[in-house]
């Protein structure tokens, strides 16, 4: 009895550690075959086998950083070996609950520039400025459980002089302005209602997602 009890303890840890390899800060990002097991059959057709990029956890610059160098150096592996006629669509696999807003942003326009074209997926929860990196791809898709959620920038005050708070709130209303006209290019909605959508806290559905044009097929 104590024997088996060890040995399903080491299966516990090792399972843990595992998890741990996989979803740590370092390996968040990974693409080629490493899941290619688990994505949609349906994103591309069936004699074209997409890149897979996983962004699963917090936005801020060091993700940013790696998610945009990851992307280039795919694109441009892409380009040198097949030339700009043979290019394969890359899947960006997202699950975060946000973060920083201006390293979301420069990649956004990473994503926007490239010519490889990139193709979406909102799996669990996306929010904030998660939602701004898969709302920009060429196609957006999202599992029909997920959610997706829009709101405002947050303000940090901090240790703040008082001739500096105009200051704060000009830049706060720059970036909220940038990230109200990203959501209506890329969406079926007008100003007004993007900004009825980010004045709450509500989770948006895949079907819901869809009928305002956040995303563009529901797997």
């Amino acid at each position: 009895m104590l024997g088996r009890l060890l040995v399903l303890l080491l299966v516990l840890l090792w399972t843990t550690r595992s998890a741990t390899c996989l979803l740590g800060r370092r390996q968040v990002l990974t693409y080629g075959s490493v899941w290619s097991m688990a994505r949609p059959s349906a994103a591309t057709a069936a004699d074209v086998i997409p890149e897979h990029v996983y962004l699963y956890g917090d936005i801020d610059p060091d993700t940013c950083a790696e998610l945009t160098q990851t992307l280039l150096r795919e694109e441009r592996a892409q380009v040198s070996k097949r030339g700009r006629a043979k290019l394969t669509p890359i899947h960006l696999h997202v699950q975060s609950g946000g973060g920083a807003l201006t390293p979301a942003l420069y990649a956004c326009d990473v994503i926007d520039s490239m010519a490889v074209p990139v193709y979406s997926f909102v799996e669990g929860s996306v929010a904030s400025a998660a939602s701004l990196l898969t709302v920009v791809a060429d196609k957006r898709y999202m599992t029909k459980r997920s959610v997706l959620l829009l709101h405002q920038p947050s303000l940090e005050l901090g240790e703040l002089r008082y001739d500096m708070l105009g200051d704060k709130l000009y830049n706060v209303k720059l970036l909220y302005d940038t990230m109200v006209d990203l959501y209506v290019e890329h969406s079926k909605l007008k100003r007004s209602a993007v900004e009825a959508l980010l004045s709450t806290e509500k989770y948006l559905t895949a079907a819901e997602a869809k009928e305002h044009g956040l995303v563009d097929v529901i797997l």
